[in-house]
Order: structure tokens, then sequence, then C-alpha cells
């Protein structure tokens, strides 16, 4: 299934999801204030600040979900080079008969 998710440009739609999932509460929900930023919610640095933390943690879940998605494929290979090895040597004991 994970690897369905990541395939071909799902992996950016994934991004912009989680992006938006973290950058819109960020926004409304913390003030910069808190952190001892001398901005208004409606500044623009505090809405690249939101922006920046929401690609940061989509970065990271999609970083992680893309090599988890990667791992499992490879083991599908290794699966299927096994077999493709057996079925030559297989191919090859049935033409010595």
């Amino acid at each position: 299934m994970l690897p369905n998710l990541v395939a071909s440009h799902r992996i950016w739609l994934w991004l912009v999801l989680f992006l938006s999932v973290v950058a819109v509460p960020v926004y409304f929900l913390v003030n910069p204030q808190w952190l001892g930023l001398d901005w208004s919610r409606s500044d623009p640095p505090w809405i690249a600040v939101a922006a920046g933390v929401g690609l940061l943690v989509g970065g990271i879940i999609c970083g992680v979900m893309y090599t988890k998605a990667a791992g499992q494929i490879e083991e599908i290979f290794q699966q299927f080079d096994f077999h493709v090895r057996e079925a030559q040597s297989m191919r090859r004991r049935w033409q010595l008969v």
C-alpha cells in the first residue's frame, strides 16, 4: 500500500497536505510574541515562518514515508530476484536432461 502513496507525483500532493495541516494551525494558534518576535500575525515574515515550519515537518514526514516505501520495494525485488534465479537454475537443470 505504501509504495502507491509515494509513486510519481503523489509525494508532492502529500507534502502540500502535510504543509497545510501544520502551517495553518501554526499561523492561527501560535502568537509570534510568544516566540519573542515583534511581528503581528498578518506580517509577511510570520506567514513565511508558519509556511517554513509546515514545509519542514511535511518534508520530514514525506522523507520517512519515501524511505519506508523504498524499503518495501527493495524487499519485493529481492524476492523477485530470488525466484528468477531459481527459475533459471531449474531451466538449466531441465536442459541437461
